[in-house]
C-alpha cells in the first residue's frame, strides 16, 4: 500500500493541471492560483488518515471541493460584503430546494459545462443550446421550428454532440 507521499504525489501529477484551471477560471492569477493548489494538497495530507482509503474519482473531488472552498475562502477575506449582498445569497440559497450544496452542485455543473463548451465547435456549441432547451421542456418539434431546422437534423446533431460529449467528460472527470 502506498504511503501519504506517494499518495500527494501521485495525485498531484493526475490532477495538478484540472485544479489549476479551476482556480484560474475563479479569477486568481497564477501565482495566487499555485499558493491555492498547494493549500489544497496540504490539506489533503492533514487529512489523510480519513482520505486514504477513497477511491481515485473520491480523491479528484475531494480536492476539486477544497480548491473551490479555499478560492472562496479568498474571495471572501478580499471582501466587504454588504448586508443587502447577504440577504440576496441568502435569498439565492433559499430559492433552491437543496440549500448551499444545491448552489455549490449549480454552480459546479455551470462550470463543467462552460469548460466543455471551450472544447466544441460552433455547431456542437448550436446543439448544446438545443439539448438545454430541451431540457427546459422544449420538445423537438417546437426547436425545429424555431431555428428552422429540419427535425431529423437536429436529432443528427444532438447524437452526434452526445457521442463527443461522452469523450471530452470522461477526459474532464477522470
Amino acid at each position: 500500500m502506498k504511503i501519504g507521499k506517494e499518495i500527494v504525489d501521485d495525485l498531484f501529477i493526475k490532477h495538478n493541471a484540472f485544479l489549476l484551471n479551476i482556480i484560474r477560471s475563479k479569477g486568481f492569477n497564477a501565482e495566487d492560483a499555485k499558493d491555492i493548489l498547494a493549500e489544497t494538497f496540504l490539506r489533503f495530507l492533514e487529512n489523510l488518515d480519513d482520505l486514504k482509503d477513497l477511491n481515485s474519482l473520491q480523491h479528484k473531488k475531494w480536492l476539486y471541493n477544497t480548491a473551490v472552498n479555499i478560492t472562496h475562502e479568498r474571495k471572501r477575506c478580499k471582501i466587504k460584503i454588504a448586508e443587502n449582498d447577504i440577504s440576496e445569497f441568502e435569498e439565492v440559497i433559499a430559492d433552491n430546494k437543496n440549500g448551499v450544496d444545491g448552489v455549490i452542485e449549480d454552480q459546479a455543473f455551470d462550470h463543467l459545462v462552460r469548460q466543455m463548451q471551450s472544447e466544441l465547435t460552433d455547431s456542437e456549441n448550436k446543439a448544446l443550446e438545443f439539448i438545454l432547451e430541451l431540457d427546459q421542456g422544449s420538445t423537438y418539434d417546437e426547436l425545429s421550428s424555431k431555428y428552422d431546422i429540419a427535425p431529423v437534423t437536429l436529432r443528427s446533431m444532438i447524437h452526434r454532440l452526445r457521442k463527443r460529449s461522452k469523450v471530452i467528460l470522461d477526459r474532464i472527470l477522470t
